[in-house]
């Protein structure tokens, strides 16, 4: 081998070295981005028939610093289920100082079938600068007849 290809087998392996670097770093910036992520979860009704009313809980677990605003939407795919309240704030958690917080969100049970039923969280997380992060969750329901 000569000293030019010697050099360049050098400059490959170092080109090679600082990729590796970088993605490494990268990876570590986007695992640190999702530790300040809320995490949510539902808990539905195991046995919801036509007609009647019931809580789906919400629990949403903050990032630290929970003394931010927060906007919670839920949703619905399909007809089976109906969402009673359509925004929920902080303020409607059971304890708007407590993390993770607990909300209960009202629903009524329409007509027999499947039906999913989600919230989207809007939340800021905030260290120098504060940044809106979005997150959503789903679970799936089943309404029985009567």
């Amino acid at each position: 081998m000569s000293g030019a290809e010697a050099r360049l087998g050098r400059c490959a392996l170092e080109v090679l070295q600082g990729a590796v670097l970088l993605a490494l770093a990268s990876f570590s910036a986007v695992n640190a981005q999702d530790a300040e992520l809320p995490t949510l979860e539902l808990e539905v009704p195991a046995d919801l028939h036509v007609g009647e009313h019931a809580r789906v809980l919400l629990s949403a677990r903050l990032p630290t610093g929970a003394a931010k605003p927060l906007l919670v939407t839920p949703f619905r795919e399909g007809s089976a289920l109906e969402i009673v309240k359509g925004r929920l704030l902080r303020s409607d958690a059971a304890d708007a100082t407590a993390n993770p917080l607990r909300f209960e969100l009202p629903v009524v049970a329409l007509a027999p079938g499947a039906a999913v039923i989600g919230v989207r969280v809007l939340a800021y997380v905030c260290r120098d600068t504060c940044r809106a992060v979005e997150v959503e969750t789903r679970a799936n329901v089943v309404v029985l007849p009567r």
